[in-house]
């Protein structure tokens, strides 16, 4: 069966293309930047200097120096490249050059300035680039792209209309085939989770994030103690989701008759990877339930969902290479309904309004082993 790309899937798809460009971008506005910047210095000069002046004035430093180039004398202000920067490691950078620069003028204020031999009022005490820092930098726009790649392999490539045409269900239909489970896929949706919400908490940690001013520093902590159990508990069960899947996602129910038939009797078989053992009780339940779309009062959509038929069996196990087979019977009574939309999700769009489903499922569950799946089932009449 030939899958199709969905609008959805297209728009998905799209949007995080383009997340991933701006996260792109970004990350690249923050290493192109500190680049330039060392590129441009390699070719300035080291003069001698003499400090005239460093001083704090609120969060910047105010330094003054004097310097002569090529038998002019300048004045100069700037220190480096992040006078305009700040936060956590940008403080902890002005402590350093404001001990230092008051040590120089204790010492008379002698030092040393670089000066670009092309536009000699240019200059700069401290010509370092934090590489620490940019790298931290990237962490956000890293993320973004991320996220955005992710969002759009799953629209271009996983959300896609899985619907059988008319054709293929005739096909199936007409052609014994065993039978997956449809609740097994790939947990995307838990692992999304879980990266978004552990990515967030990694970001207030790498942005030095701090608690309201006033309260006390364990507060901090605590919150980024509960943020970070939360997203441990999501992590745990995006894998715990993947190794169920791993496990149970290539089980196949073997169904005889093939399809089901009203008034007569319907057998399914499966091998489930579980140690045959007493001790792992199964259950099987058949179910049939009417899925309708219908406008309530003053035209709007209503939803409804009835069981037209539920019964459970006894299940047989025994022993099998891999682990148990499974064999349960039901009979199927005359007046039960035959399968309407079978092999369709149950959607609401334009499409679908005013159409009527009647899926029949096959649920197999053993709750000590933590195994459950469901299997849709045709039943036809002939």
């Amino acid at each position: 069966m030939a899958s199709r790309s969905t609008p959805g899937g297209i728009l998905i798809g799209l949007l995080g293309t383009v997340f991933a460009l701006i996260g792109a971008g970004m990350a690249w506005q923050n290493v192109s930047t500190p680049l330039e910047n060392e590129r441009r210095v390699r070719t300035w000069e080291e003069v001698p200097a003499t400090l005239l002046e460093a001083r704090r004035q609120q969060k910047r430093l105010s330094v003054r120096y004097r310097y002569e180039y090529r038998g002019a004398e300048r004045t100069g202000e700037r220190v480096g490249f992040y006078d305009n920067h700040f936060g956590g490691p940008f403080e902890e950078l002005r402590r350093e050059q404001l001990s230092a620069f008051r040590a120089r003028l204790a010492e008379g204020g002698g030092m040393t300035v670089w000066v670009n031999p092309q536009n000699p009022g240019e200059a700069l005490i401290d010509r370092r680039i934090l590489w620490p820092v940019v790298r931290k930098d990237l962490l956000g726009p890293g993320f973004l792209c991320a996220i955005g790649l992710i969002f759009a392999f799953l629209g271009f490539f996983i959300i896609r209309d899985h619907r059988k045409t008319a054709e293929e269900l005739a096909a199936a239909l007409g052609t014994k085939q065993p039978l997956h489970g449809g609740g097994r896929g790939f947990p995307l949706g838990s692992w999304l989770m879980a990266l978004v919400w552990n990515g967030a908490v990694l970001l207030t940690q790498v942005s030095g994030m701090k608690p309201a001013i006033g309260a006390p520093r364990w507060v901090g902590y605590l919150v980024i103690g509960a943020l970070g159990a939360i997203g441990l508990l999501l992590l745990l069960n995006a894998a715990r989701a993947t190794f169920q899947t791993r496990r149970y996602g290539g089980i196949a129910l073997d169904l005889d008759p093939f399809p089901g038939v009203i008034g007569g009797a319907l057998t399914g078989t499966l091998v489930v990877p579980i140690s045959y053992g007493p001790s792992n009780q199964f259950t099987a339940t058949l179910s049939a339930v009417e899925h309708g779309s219908y406008r309530g009062p003053g035209g709007s959509s209503r939803i409804s969902r009835r069981i037209l038929f539920r019964e459970k069996a006894t299940v047989a196990a025994q022993k099998a290479p891999g682990g148990t087979r499974l064999e349960v019977r039901f009979a199927l009574p005359a007046a039960a309904p035959v399968s309407e939309g079978y092999g369709e999700p149950v959607q609401w769009t334009i499409e679908t309004k005013g159409r009527k489903f009647i899926r029949w499922t096959l649920a197999f569950e053993a709750a000590r082993a933590g195994f459950e799946e469901e299997f849709e089932i045709p039943v036809v009449k002939r």
